[in-house]
C-alpha cells in the first residue's frame, strides 16, 4: 500500500504543477470543467490510496500492541506461578515484572518503528528510480536527420487526451513549404494550440 500510495502522490503532484503551469491553455480551450474532474478524481484516488495505507499501519500497531499485552499478562502469570512453586520470593514478583517490561518496551519500540521504515524505504526507491532513469533522450537506432528543409506535412493526424475520448484533431491534413508563413485561426478548444505542440 506504501508503493501504491507514493506512486499516486508523485503523479499527482505532477499532475498539480502540469495543470497550474498550463492554466492559460485550458482557459483558452475553455476545458475548465474537464481539468477539474481530472484533479478531484486524481485527489480522490490519492486520499483513498492514503486512507487505506493508514488503515494497514493502523491495524499492524493494534497488533503489536495486543500483542505486547498479551505477552506482560503472560509474564506476570509465569512469575506469580514461580513465586507460588517457590521458585522466587514473592517480594520478587514486582522486580522481575519490571524487567520484562522494560524488555518488552524496547521490543516494542523497534516493532513501532517498522511502519516509518517501510514508509522510508519507499522514498528511498523513489530516489533509486530517478537515479537509475535516463534523463537524456535515447536515440539509439534512430535515423540520423542529414539535412533538415523546413517542410513538413501532416495526414490525417488525430489526437485526444488520455480522460477525454473527445478527439481535439481528427483528420487533420496540412502541408507546409519552407519559408512559408502560416496562422492557424479558429475557435477556442478547436486544436490550435495542440497542433502546434
Amino acid at each position: 500500500k506504501n508503493r501504491d500510495y507514493r506512486i499516486t502522490m508523485e503523479n499527482t503532484t505532477s499532475r498539480v504543477v502540469d495543470m497550474v503551469e498550463l492554466i492559460p491553455i485550458t482557459k483558452a480551450h475553455s476545458l475548465e470543467n474537464v481539468e477539474v474532474k481530472k484533479m478531484s478524481k486524481l485527489v480522490g484516488d490519492t486520499s483513498r490510496i492514503g486512507y487505506q495505507a493508514d488503515m494497514v499501519s493502523s491495524k499492524f500497531m493494534v497488533l503489536i500492541w495486543l500483542i505486547m499485552q498479551f505477552f506482560n499478562l503472560g509474564s506476570l502469570v509465569l512469575i506469580t506461578y514461580m513465586a507460588f512453586k517457590g521458585i522466587i520470593r514473592i517480594g520478587d514478583i514486582p522486580l522481575y515484572q519490571n524487567y520484562f517490561e522494560k524488555f518488552m518496551g524496547n521490543v516494542s519500540t523497534i516493532l513501532n518503528l517498522i511502519p516509518t521504515i517501510i514508509a522510508g524505504s519507499e522514498s528511498v526507491s523513489s530516489v533509486g528510480e530517478i537515479l537509475k532513469s535516463h534523463s537524456v533522450e535515447d536515440n539509439e537506432n534512430k535515423k540520423l536527420v542529414k539535412d533538415l528543409k523546413g517542410e513538413f506535412e501532416f495526414n490525417e493526424v488525430q489526437f485526444h487526451y488520455d480522460d477525454d475520448d473527445r478527439k481535439i484533431l481528427n483528420g487533420l491534413n496540412i502541408k507546409i513549404k519552407a519559408g512559408e508563413t502560416v496562422a492557424f485561426v479558429g475557435e477556442s478548444g478547436s486544436g490550435k494550440s495542440t497542433a502546434m505542440n
